[in-house]
Protein backbone atom coordinates (compact mmCIF):
# COMPACT_ATOMS: atom_id res chain seq x y z
CA UNK A 1 0.00 0.00 0.00
CA UNK A 2 1.10 3.48 -1.06
CA UNK A 3 1.00 6.95 -0.01
CA UNK A 4 -2.01 7.61 -2.08
CA UNK A 5 -4.08 4.30 -0.80
CA UNK A 6 -3.00 4.95 2.50
CA UNK A 7 -4.05 8.76 2.41
CA UNK A 8 -7.38 7.38 1.14
CA UNK A 9 -7.85 4.69 3.33
CA UNK A 10 -7.11 7.04 7.05
CA UNK A 11 -9.58 9.68 5.17
CA UNK A 12 -12.29 6.85 5.09
CA UNK A 13 -11.30 5.46 8.14
CA UNK A 14 -11.85 8.64 10.46
CA UNK A 15 -15.29 9.39 8.63
CA UNK A 16 -14.07 13.00 6.32
CA UNK A 17 -14.71 13.82 2.86
CA UNK A 18 -11.55 15.19 1.05
CA UNK A 19 -13.27 18.71 1.36
CA UNK A 20 -13.03 18.07 4.95
CA UNK A 21 -9.72 16.88 5.17
CA UNK A 22 -8.54 19.69 3.34
CA UNK A 23 -10.20 22.30 5.50
CA UNK A 24 -8.58 20.86 8.22
CA UNK A 25 -4.82 20.86 6.22
CA UNK A 26 -5.33 24.27 4.69
CA UNK A 27 -5.38 22.96 0.96
CA UNK A 28 -7.84 22.81 -2.38
CA UNK A 29 -10.19 19.89 -2.53
CA UNK A 30 -8.16 19.11 -5.71
CA UNK A 31 -5.37 18.52 -4.13
CA UNK A 32 -6.20 16.24 -1.74
CA UNK A 33 -7.84 14.29 -5.26
CA UNK A 34 -4.29 14.71 -6.20
CA UNK A 35 -2.55 13.05 -3.16
CA UNK A 36 -5.19 9.95 -3.61
CA UNK A 37 -4.73 9.45 -6.99
CA UNK A 38 -1.07 9.39 -6.86
CA UNK A 39 -0.81 12.64 -8.81
CA UNK A 40 1.46 14.42 -6.47
CA UNK A 41 2.60 14.61 -2.80
CA UNK A 42 1.90 17.49 -0.28
CA UNK A 43 4.21 19.48 1.34
CA UNK A 44 6.17 18.58 4.66
CA UNK A 45 4.46 20.82 6.60
CA UNK A 46 1.27 19.74 5.34
CA UNK A 47 2.56 15.77 5.63
CA UNK A 48 3.22 16.86 9.61
CA UNK A 49 0.08 18.29 10.38
CA UNK A 50 -1.58 15.13 8.53
CA UNK A 51 0.32 12.83 10.62
CA UNK A 52 -0.76 14.71 13.87
CA UNK A 53 -4.28 14.30 12.47
CA UNK A 54 -4.66 10.62 11.54
CA UNK A 55 -2.23 9.56 14.76
CA UNK A 56 0.56 8.01 12.28
CA UNK A 57 4.13 7.97 11.58
CA UNK A 58 6.07 9.99 8.74
CA UNK A 59 7.65 6.61 8.42
CA UNK A 60 4.15 4.49 7.96
CA UNK A 61 2.67 7.27 5.55
CA UNK A 62 5.37 7.07 3.04
CA UNK A 63 6.91 3.40 3.69
CA UNK A 64 5.35 0.73 1.21
CA UNK A 65 4.03 -2.29 2.75
CA UNK A 66 5.12 -5.77 2.30
CA UNK A 67 4.06 -6.69 -1.45
CA UNK A 68 2.82 -10.27 -0.17
CA UNK A 69 0.33 -8.56 1.59
CA UNK A 70 -0.48 -5.74 -1.27
CA UNK A 71 -3.32 -8.16 -3.03
CA UNK A 72 -5.32 -7.97 0.05
CA UNK A 73 -4.36 -5.30 2.52
CA UNK A 74 -5.59 -3.07 -0.36
CA UNK A 75 -9.05 -4.29 -0.37
CA UNK A 76 -9.74 -5.53 3.46
CA UNK A 77 -7.31 -3.96 6.08
CA UNK A 78 -8.56 -2.14 8.47
CA UNK A 79 -6.87 0.91 10.07
CA UNK A 80 -6.27 0.66 14.00
CA UNK A 81 -4.87 3.97 15.70
CA UNK A 82 -2.70 3.45 18.22
CA UNK A 83 -5.54 5.41 20.53
CA UNK A 84 -8.16 2.40 19.20
CA UNK A 85 -5.13 -0.52 19.87
CA UNK A 86 -4.86 0.81 23.01
CA UNK A 87 -8.46 0.99 24.18
CA UNK A 88 -9.09 -2.22 22.61
CA UNK A 89 -6.91 -3.77 24.84
CA UNK A 90 -8.20 -2.28 27.75
CA UNK A 91 -11.81 -3.64 26.46
CA UNK A 92 -10.54 -6.70 26.22
CA UNK A 93 -8.93 -6.76 29.85
CA UNK A 94 -12.27 -6.03 31.36
CA UNK A 95 -14.26 -8.21 29.48
CA UNK A 96 -11.74 -10.90 30.24
CA UNK A 97 -11.83 -10.00 33.98
CA UNK A 98 -15.28 -10.19 34.08
CA UNK A 99 -15.64 -13.26 32.08
CA UNK A 100 -13.00 -14.84 34.65
CA UNK A 101 -14.92 -14.08 37.29
CA UNK A 102 -18.28 -15.47 36.01
CA UNK A 103 -16.80 -18.94 35.54
CA UNK A 104 -15.36 -19.05 38.68
CA UNK A 105 -18.14 -18.35 40.74
CA UNK A 106 -20.33 -21.46 38.63
CA UNK A 107 -17.37 -23.48 39.35
CA UNK A 108 -16.78 -23.06 42.84
CA UNK A 109 -21.00 -22.92 43.44
CA UNK A 110 -20.35 -26.73 43.19
CA UNK A 111 -18.50 -26.57 46.40
CA UNK A 112 -21.53 -25.72 48.23
CA UNK A 113 -23.47 -29.51 47.21
CA UNK A 114 -20.71 -31.37 48.81
CA UNK A 115 -19.94 -29.38 51.63
CA UNK A 116 -23.85 -28.76 52.90
CA UNK A 117 -26.60 -31.28 53.23
CA UNK A 118 -29.60 -31.65 50.89
CA UNK A 119 -31.51 -29.45 49.94
CA UNK A 120 -29.80 -26.40 51.69
CA UNK A 121 -26.11 -27.51 49.40
CA UNK A 122 -28.16 -27.64 46.08
CA UNK A 123 -30.27 -24.28 46.88
CA UNK A 124 -26.99 -22.53 47.43
CA UNK A 125 -25.51 -23.93 44.21
CA UNK A 126 -27.98 -22.71 42.35
CA UNK A 127 -27.78 -19.66 43.25
CA UNK A 128 -23.95 -19.60 42.92
CA UNK A 129 -24.54 -20.85 39.33
CA UNK A 130 -27.61 -18.30 38.75
CA UNK A 131 -24.90 -15.31 39.47
CA UNK A 132 -21.99 -17.07 37.60
CA UNK A 133 -24.23 -17.41 34.62
CA UNK A 134 -25.68 -14.02 34.87
CA UNK A 135 -22.47 -12.60 34.83
CA UNK A 136 -21.64 -14.29 31.38
CA UNK A 137 -25.19 -13.86 29.91
CA UNK A 138 -24.38 -9.53 31.03
CA UNK A 139 -21.28 -10.03 29.23
CA UNK A 140 -22.81 -10.36 26.53
CA UNK A 141 -25.02 -7.40 25.92
CA UNK A 142 -22.28 -5.35 26.88
CA UNK A 143 -21.90 -2.64 24.28
CA UNK A 144 -18.21 -2.36 21.91
CA UNK A 145 -16.84 0.59 20.91
CA UNK A 146 -17.10 0.90 17.38
CA UNK A 147 -14.38 -0.83 15.59
CA UNK A 148 -13.91 -3.54 17.92
CA UNK A 149 -15.45 -6.44 15.64
CA UNK A 150 -13.27 -5.11 13.01
CA UNK A 151 -10.05 -5.08 15.14
CA UNK A 152 -10.35 -9.06 16.03
CA UNK A 153 -11.79 -10.26 12.25
CA UNK A 154 -10.35 -7.96 9.77
CA UNK A 155 -6.27 -7.52 8.44
CA UNK A 156 -5.23 -4.68 10.36
CA UNK A 157 -3.42 -1.63 8.81
CA UNK A 158 -1.30 0.00 11.90
CA UNK A 159 1.26 2.39 13.01
CA UNK A 160 4.76 0.93 13.08
CA UNK A 161 6.08 2.92 15.65
CA UNK A 162 2.88 1.65 18.09
CA UNK A 163 3.86 -1.40 16.95
CA UNK A 164 7.56 -0.81 17.77
CA UNK A 165 6.60 0.80 21.05
CA UNK A 166 4.30 -2.26 21.52
CA UNK A 167 7.09 -4.63 21.00
CA UNK A 168 8.90 -3.54 24.34
CA UNK A 169 6.23 -3.81 26.70
CA UNK A 170 5.29 -7.20 25.27
CA UNK A 171 7.78 -10.10 26.70
CA UNK A 172 6.55 -8.26 30.19
CA UNK A 173 3.20 -8.91 29.35
CA UNK A 174 3.73 -12.65 28.22
CA UNK A 175 5.71 -13.36 31.46
CA UNK A 176 2.91 -11.88 33.65
CA UNK A 177 -0.03 -13.72 31.66
CA UNK A 178 2.66 -16.89 31.48
CA UNK A 179 2.86 -17.28 35.24
CA UNK A 180 -0.83 -16.76 35.47
CA UNK A 181 -1.13 -19.80 33.27
CA UNK A 182 1.00 -21.59 35.15
CA UNK A 183 -0.25 -20.81 38.59
CA UNK A 184 -3.86 -22.25 36.66
CA UNK A 185 -2.13 -25.47 35.91
CA UNK A 186 -0.29 -25.74 38.60
CA UNK A 187 -3.86 -25.75 40.76
CA UNK A 188 -5.30 -28.24 38.34
CA UNK A 189 -2.32 -30.70 39.50
CA UNK A 190 -2.62 -29.52 43.57
CA UNK A 191 -6.42 -30.88 42.95
CA UNK A 192 -5.64 -33.64 41.61
CA UNK A 193 -2.75 -34.47 44.75
CA UNK A 194 -5.44 -33.11 47.11
CA UNK A 195 -8.24 -35.66 45.49
CA UNK A 196 -5.94 -38.44 46.22
CA UNK A 197 -4.55 -37.56 49.68
CA UNK A 198 -8.17 -36.53 51.16
CA UNK A 199 -10.54 -39.08 52.75
CA UNK A 200 -13.18 -39.41 50.14
CA UNK A 201 -15.66 -40.35 52.63
CA UNK A 202 -15.62 -37.27 53.90
CA UNK A 203 -17.35 -34.76 51.42
CA UNK A 204 -15.64 -31.52 53.43
CA UNK A 205 -12.28 -32.64 52.19
CA UNK A 206 -13.65 -32.88 48.02
CA UNK A 207 -15.49 -29.65 48.29
CA UNK A 208 -12.22 -27.88 48.75
CA UNK A 209 -11.38 -29.08 44.99
CA UNK A 210 -14.22 -26.93 43.08
CA UNK A 211 -12.45 -23.57 44.75
CA UNK A 212 -9.18 -25.50 43.11
CA UNK A 213 -11.33 -25.38 39.63
CA UNK A 214 -12.70 -22.45 39.89
CA UNK A 215 -9.49 -20.06 40.53
CA UNK A 216 -6.97 -22.15 38.21
CA UNK A 217 -10.05 -21.79 35.09
CA UNK A 218 -10.16 -17.80 36.27
CA UNK A 219 -6.44 -17.53 35.64
CA UNK A 220 -6.22 -19.36 32.52
CA UNK A 221 -8.97 -17.67 30.83
CA UNK A 222 -8.04 -14.39 31.52
CA UNK A 223 -4.26 -14.83 30.90
CA UNK A 224 -5.25 -16.61 27.34
CA UNK A 225 -7.96 -13.66 26.98
CA UNK A 226 -5.20 -11.00 27.30
CA UNK A 227 -2.56 -13.03 25.26
CA UNK A 228 -5.10 -13.61 22.28
CA UNK A 229 -5.39 -9.77 22.54
CA UNK A 230 -2.12 -8.93 22.31
CA UNK A 231 -1.55 -11.90 19.35
CA UNK A 232 -4.25 -10.08 17.40
CA UNK A 233 -2.53 -6.92 17.43
CA UNK A 234 1.29 -7.78 17.39
CA UNK A 235 0.52 -10.94 14.76
CA UNK A 236 -2.07 -9.88 12.81
CA UNK A 237 -1.11 -12.28 9.61
CA UNK A 238 -1.09 -15.38 11.73
CA UNK A 239 -4.25 -14.20 13.45
CA UNK A 240 -6.21 -14.03 10.21
CA UNK A 241 -4.76 -17.29 8.93
CA UNK A 242 -5.98 -19.05 11.97
CA UNK A 243 -9.66 -17.18 12.37
CA UNK A 244 -9.60 -18.31 8.64
CA UNK A 245 -9.17 -21.81 9.93
CA UNK A 246 -10.61 -22.62 12.89
CA UNK A 247 -14.07 -20.76 12.38
CA UNK A 248 -15.17 -24.19 11.44
CA UNK A 249 -14.37 -25.95 14.80
CA UNK A 250 -14.56 -23.14 17.71
CA UNK A 251 -18.06 -24.47 18.47
CA UNK A 252 -16.68 -27.23 20.25
CA UNK A 253 -15.63 -25.63 23.37
CA UNK A 254 -19.73 -24.33 23.82
CA UNK A 255 -21.00 -27.50 23.24
CA UNK A 256 -18.32 -29.45 25.51
CA UNK A 257 -18.23 -27.66 28.49
CA UNK A 258 -21.57 -27.38 29.27
CA UNK A 259 -22.29 -31.40 28.30
CA UNK A 260 -19.48 -32.09 30.74
CA UNK A 261 -21.10 -29.78 33.71
CA UNK A 262 -24.25 -31.72 33.18
CA UNK A 263 -22.09 -35.05 33.00
CA UNK A 264 -20.68 -34.02 36.80
CA UNK A 265 -24.09 -33.16 38.18
CA UNK A 266 -25.38 -35.89 37.09
CA UNK A 267 -22.56 -38.19 38.33
CA UNK A 268 -23.13 -36.43 41.57
CA UNK A 269 -26.77 -36.02 42.04
CA UNK A 270 -27.34 -39.20 40.76
CA UNK A 271 -24.47 -41.67 41.79
CA UNK A 272 -22.60 -39.56 44.14
CA UNK A 273 -19.80 -39.82 42.45
CA UNK A 274 -18.57 -36.03 42.52
CA UNK A 275 -15.02 -38.09 43.01
CA UNK A 276 -13.55 -39.24 40.36
CA UNK A 277 -16.81 -37.27 38.36
CA UNK A 278 -14.71 -34.26 38.48
CA UNK A 279 -12.11 -36.04 35.67
CA UNK A 280 -14.92 -35.25 33.16
CA UNK A 281 -13.56 -31.51 33.03
CA UNK A 282 -10.12 -31.83 32.18
CA UNK A 283 -10.74 -34.98 29.49
CA UNK A 284 -13.77 -32.67 28.28
CA UNK A 285 -11.00 -30.10 27.11
CA UNK A 286 -7.90 -32.35 26.04
CA UNK A 287 -10.90 -33.66 23.68
CA UNK A 288 -11.95 -30.12 22.57
CA UNK A 289 -8.24 -29.24 22.01
CA UNK A 290 -7.75 -32.00 20.20
CA UNK A 291 -10.40 -31.98 17.65
CA UNK A 292 -9.55 -28.04 16.98
CA UNK A 293 -5.22 -29.02 16.67
CA UNK A 294 -7.04 -32.48 14.38
CA UNK A 295 -8.81 -30.67 12.18
CA UNK A 296 -6.27 -27.54 11.45
CA UNK A 297 -3.74 -30.26 10.49
CA UNK A 298 -6.31 -31.90 7.96
CA UNK A 299 -6.65 -28.34 6.74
Amino acid sequence: MNFSDKVRMLRKEHGISQEELAGRLDVSRQAVSKWENGQGFPEMETVLRMSDLFGVSLDYLFKDDDPEQRGTTEETSHYVSPESARKYLATKEKRGRKMAIGLAILIMSLSFTMYFPYPLGTALFFSGAALGVGILVMLGFEPKFEGYDQIEERPLSIDQAFLKDLQKEYPLQQRKYGLFIAIGIALFILSLVVSVWANSDDMRYISVLPLFWGTATALITFAGTMMGAFHIIMNNREHVAELRTNNGRNWIYGVGMPLASMVFLALGFIWDAWHPGWLVFPVTSLLCYAYTVWGGAKE
